[in-house]
């Protein structure tokens, strides 16, 4: 007696990137060299997506600027994290290290932002996590503005920055509120602002270690610089 098995072999679906023109239409951006740079955006974005990482991608609002167009305008030189702002040393831990932690279900994360055309992911790691501690210590939300330190503290420009720079800056100068300082994602002369009444008094430079990470992230968000330039197409899940 012979047994026949139909044996079916089917891949992860690739998901389907809209046209350029429903692209264009929603983001209000045309023209041939834009269409070329999404046409090779799409294939990219698709070779990733049949890699069945645990990372998925798509087109976004960087999908028509070529990768070197989005290395000139978003990505900055790799900030050197020992260059002696601050000693480096990892947080002293009273109890053990949770496997998992979610600061956003704990309620110390504040609204995304969006730095624009502008090379300033450094004012947004220094702000961010200083607006993120300040939520766990008081559970309010208090916005900070990053064109502060993009006009006034003399630590870098819309062509990059050092966020280790910047948060020694605030332990000097109290930060002021987004509401008082409106981001123009631009460089521009320092006007004055009204304080946030926030003051960083300490400021800690974790080892780069996985362990010193983890055991800052038990007590509070953390501020990373990492290379952005695998970012250019990401949409959700985990990038390794």
């Amino acid at each position: 007696m012979k047994l026949l098995f139909a044996l079916t072999v089917g891949a992860a679906a690739i998901p389907q990137q809209p046209s350029f023109e429903e692209w264009a239409a929603q983001h209000g951006i045309n023209g041939d060299a834009v269409k070329a740079a999404y046409d090779a955006n799409v294939v990219e974005i698709n070779r990733l997506n049949s890699l069945n990482t645990t990372a998925v991608f798509g087109v976004n609002q960087f999908s028509g600027l070529t990768a070197e167009e989005f290395a000139a305008i978003y990505l900055t030189d790799t900030e050197d994290v020992n260059d002696g702002s601050f000693p480096l040393r990892d947080p002293v831990l009273t109890g053990s290290v949770a496997s998992s932690i979610d600061w956003v279900a704990r309620g110390g994360v504040t609204p995304v932002k969006d730095q624009g055309s502008c090379g300033s992911c450094w004012t947004f790691g220094s702000m961010g996590v200083v607006e993120a501690v300040n939520k766990v210590q008081t559970g309010q939300d208090v916005i900070l503005a990053e064109q502060q330190l993009l006009s006034c503290s003399g630590e870098g420009s819309c062509d990059g920055g050092s966020t280790t720079s910047a948060l020694k800056w605030l332990k000097s100068n109290t930060p002021c509120l987004a509401s008082s300082y409106a981001y123009t994602a631009s460089d521009s002369s320092c006007k004055s602002c009204s304080s946030s009444h926030i003051h960083v008094t300490e400021v800690t430079l974790l080892s780069k270690t996985d362990s010193a990470l983890a055991s800052a992230l038990n007590q509070s968000p953390v501020a990373v610089s990492l290379d952005g330039s695998q970012m250019h197409h990401y949409s959700s899940g985990v990038l390794q």
